[in-house]
């Protein structure tokens, strides 16, 4: 069971990444939505779209949780510099599909 911080049963709620996209697992339950107002954009990595890298899009109320897990974790203590262009998603607009927060 996974607690508001979203520290699980074997974490301490660092974001893990996923190899191919880089890109912390956001839990699915942080992602629900019904409308889009109800979604909110935030970085995926040390330097988000506003630095170069990337973000998510997740469900509101679940942001201040989101920006800790991802301050936290390892792969920002050791980050080099931020890339110099943004991720091509950066320019997408949030919306709420499916129940769903994502930028398209």
């Amino acid at each position: 069971m996974r607690s508001a911080d979203g520290a699980g049963a074997g974490g301490a709620g660092a974001a893990t990444t996923t190899a191919a996209a880089e890109v912390p697992f956001v839990p699915a339950e942080w992602l629900a939505c019904a409308a889009d107002a109800d979604c909110v954009r935030a970085p995926a990595d040390c330097c988000g779209c506003a630095g170069g890298g990337r973000d998510v899009a997740l469900a509101a109320p679940w942001s201040d949780a989101w920006s800790a897990r991802v301050g936290a974790s390892a792969h920002c203590a050791t980050r080099g510099a931020c890339p110099k262009d943004p991720d091509a998603a950066c320019a997408g607009g949030l919306r709420c599909r499916d129940g769903r927060c994502v930028l398209e």
